[in-house]
């Protein structure tokens, strides 16, 4: 794609043509701003470096810091330009902000596009904050497509549990099973344990879900001896696929 002026056959080139291509060039990549606002974020691009912006054309991008968290839906306006509806991609398409995905001090993305809103404009807006403190923040009904096997699967929920297990004398080339609460756990969900530090040597454990909300932890001696009764906290989460 071609800027506003092509030099070559011009023999006398003037400071105004020669700044439209410079301004031209600047909106290529991202232009820093100043923000404001929670959920009527306001960004102001940075004078001195970025460049005249007039209007708001397919993918222009926008960056800053977050100001302050948004609560509800967000709308984003540049400068004096007009304030247009701000969307998070998913699965299903991009959705509206509903609360929580802006984090005061995290970097923020927002890139316009004139499809958005049926014809009337918009804003996807990208953003670390999913992870926000360690904490998905996310909604699981965004995680698609996770590649399980060979085959794609869907993250339909992900509960976990505490529980403190006591487990007895387990025999030699034996297994015990115990059972702790997971509220929501569903029969053949796909079940992982955090163990600690007070594993048996020689034990092996898996676990798994026969009862809804229970989880079975079993514990597996392959060896030759005994091992000694021992008592363990486990924690344990279940994940649910579709198909």
């Amino acid at each position: 794609m071609a800027l506003s002026n092509t030099f070559a056959a011009v023999t006398a080139a003037t400071g105004a043509q020669l700044d439209a291509n410079f301004n031209a060039t600047g909106k290529l990549g991202l232009t820093p701003c100043a923000v404001a606002g929670a959920n009527a974020v306001v960004l102001t691009p940075t004078p001195g470096i970025s460049p005249t912006i007039a209007a708001y054309s397919n993918y222009l991008q926008f960056s800053g810091v977050v100001a302050a968290a948004n609560t509800g839906s967000v709308t984003i306006q540049v400068g004096a330009l007009p304030a247009l509806n701000g969307y998070q991609d998913s699965a299903a398409g991009p959705v509206l902000l509903g609360g929580g995905e802006l984090v005061a001090g995290n970097a923020f993305l927002a890139m316009y596009d004139s499809a958005l809103n049926s014809g009337a404009g918009g804003f996807h807006i990208y953003t670390s904050t999913d992870f926000a403190g360690g904490t998905i923040s996310a909604s699981l009904a965004s995680v698609t497509n996770l590649l399980v096997g060979a085959s794609a699967a869907t993250v339909g929920r992900i509960v976990s549990g505490l529980g403190t297990l006591a487990f007895t004398v387990t025999p030699a080339n034996a297994a015990q099973d115990q059972n702790m609460l997971v509220t929501g756990a569903q029969i053949r969900d796909v079940v992982s344990l955090g163990l600690g530090t007070s594993v048996p040597a020689g034990a092996g454990f898996t676990g798994f879900c026969g009862t809804i909300g229970t989880v079975t932890v079993r514990m597996l001696n392959p060896t030759a001896a005994s091992i000694a009764a021992t008592t363990m906290t486990v924690r344990a989460m279940a994940v649910g696929l579709t198909p």
